[in-house]
């Protein structure tokens, strides 16, 4: 996860996203940081990465020139920084690094439902009670809270955009993954769009839209199959049927007309 925020003076601490940057990339999220209506002169920019373990300080000047009295024109010069951020950072990417051995560490199971419930965007109860149950019934939470109360310490605000990634697991073997989103009164976890995995690994479509490209794999006797066609059923998706055999591919691509899909039966 990679935090940008703002230090000065005279300016409240900012918080800017970026998560995985590429190297060449840190000093660019440096200059667009910068708020469009920011008054000219120094500005303090830290960059924070506490997935790669990285942190930058930069010095953005902004100034304007007499000839283009709109423009805005930016500079940035890498700083070292100070010793007290750095010592908050490391105490970041410790929390950080915490967290996912808490969360690497151990395999969620969900007791209710299949993660097939929560595809298509109804699943708002489901993932409510998915949220519950990984705040009351893991020690995720434990971990997670000192986190956020570390990043809010640092950026003055708590990120929207966590990248804390949770897997739960269901009975029939599908499974989903689960964001940590922030706090209110409590931490709460959102599902991730298009991560529903069915047994076999296969994904499963959010919308119609999400069909198209999809392929999977399937045996004839596998209920996830059955579950999968009715979605595509549900979605209006066509679907031709071929071959023989015990083993079942899924394609589907677009048509003219729309999204196709090819159901063949294989020979193992």
């Amino acid at each position: 996860m990679t935090l940008v925020f703002v230090s000065d003076a005279k300016a409240a601490d900012a918080v800017y996203e970026c998560h995985n940057c590429a190297t060449y990339q840190y000093k660019q999220k440096a200059y667009q940081v910068i708020p469009k209506n920011a008054y000219y002169g120094n500005w303090d920019v830290y960059i924070v990465d506490v997935k790669n373990n990285l942190l930058k300080r930069y010095s953005v000047f902004l100034e304007t020139d007499p000839a283009f009295p709109t423009g805005v024109f930016k500079t940035a010069f890498e700083t070292t920084p100070e010793s007290s951020f750095v010592n908050k950072f490391n105490d970041l990417v410790a929390s950080y690094n915490d967290l996912k051995g808490a969360i690497d560490s151990q395999k969620i199971d969900y007791p209710d439902g299949s993660a097939f419930d929560l595809r298509g965007g109804s699943h708002t109860a489901l993932e409510s009670r998915i949220s519950d149950y990984i705040v009351n019934d893991t020690n995720i939470v434990e971990y997670a809270a000192y986190y956020l109360t570390v990043a809010s310490s640092i950026v003055g605000l708590i990120t929207s955009d966590t990248q804390i990634i949770v897997t739960i697991h269901f009975a029939d073997g599908s499974k989903v993954d689960m964001k940590l989103i922030g706090a209110t009164e409590s931490l709460l976890f959102e599902y991730v769009e298009g991560s529903v995995r069915d047994g076999n690994g296969n994904s499963i479509p959010d919308s119609q839209a999400d069909f198209n490209g999809y392929y999977g794999e399937f045996t004839t006797h596998d209920d996830s199959l059955s579950r999968w066609l009715q979605w595509a059923e549900m979605n209006g998706i066509p679907i031709t049927y071929g071959g023989s055999g015990g083993r079942v591919e899924v394609y589907c691509y677009n048509e003219p007309g729309g999204t196709v899909c090819v159901y063949k039966r294989l020979q193992y």
